[in-house]
């Protein structure tokens, strides 16, 4: 009989016990497998950015009048107060009548404000009798200046007027027995103010939506002129200055109230 080392009786003995004690030993409940994180829910999709839009000519400068209604014309009738001494062998009264050509161009608008630029001629002629003698002056007036006004809806608008000026006198001395007629040309420099309204009381439009307005305006104003000496002399292309006398007239002050009354449009 063979007879076990004492070794490898421990070692039998130490294997063994190892088995039976793990056998012993509680059994660990398996974990289930990780599930997989659910995705992250995705953000709502972002609206794109709206166009930019360039702004319109209108927009970029409100203030400026780009529409209907820039220009207009104006014809009417305008009468001048004269009591001056100089004026009395002209007229057998004190007012001046003129024909009054005007035109305007509108160049700035701000809600019911708006600025022209205008521009006018006005011209009169008034004849009489001195010392028997036949008489006439004729005054012209240029004229340029900026006119405000403020819109009253669709009745009209209001205005304010004021400039310079520029006149120019023919005052004229006709007689049979005079071989020349005994004249005076001056110019002068002078200003002008207005006050007045115009009133819509014609309005068109066409197929593409093109419009005109007409208007009826009353403005009372005040005119500056220089004074004018009248040394009427003859013309020295018709006859010679020793064979006629001149004649000195009292000096002419055509300063004095106006009154102006016109009718107009606009497009």
């Amino acid at each position: 009989m063979t007879r076990r080392s004492p070794c490898l009786a421990a070692l039998s003995s130490l294997a063994w016990w190892s088995s039976s004690a793990l056998a012993q030993l509680p059994t660990l409940p398996e974990e289930p497998p990780a599930e997989a994180a659910a995705p992250a829910p995705a953000a709502p999709a972002q609206p794109p950015p709206p166009l930019a839009v360039p702004p319109s000519p209108s927009e970029r400068a409100p203030s400026v009048l780009r529409g209907p209604l820039r220009f207009g014309a104006e014809l009417g009738w305008r009468g001048q107060r004269i009591t001056s001494a100089g004026y009395d062998p002209y007229s057998r009264d004190d007012w001046h009548g003129f024909s009054s050509l005007s035109g305007w161009f509108v160049a700035w608008r701000s809600g019911p404000w708006s600025v022209a630029a205008t521009a006018g001629w006005d011209v009169g002629v008034s004849t009489a009798a001195a010392r028997g003698q036949e008489t006439s002056l004729a005054l012209h007036r240029l004229w340029l200046a900026p006119e405000g006004r403020m819109q009253l809806g669709r009745l009209g608008h209001v205005l304010l007027r004021v400039g310079p000026s520029v006149w120019h006198m023919r005052g004229q001395l006709s007689d049979d027995g005079l071989a020349a007629p005994l004249v005076r040309r001056p110019w002068k420099v002078g200003a002008d103010a207005a006050l007045g309204a115009r009133a819509r009381v014609l309005e068109l439009r066409d197929a593409r939506g093109a419009w005109s307005v007409g208007y009826v305006g009353l403005e009372l104003g005040y005119s500056y002129v220089p004074k004018i000496s009248q040394q009427l002399d003859p013309k020295p292309s018709a006859v010679e200055p020793r064979d006629v006398r001149g004649l000195r007239l009292p000096t002419l002050d055509a300063s004095g109230v106006t009154v102006r009354l016109a009718v107009s449009g606009a497009f």
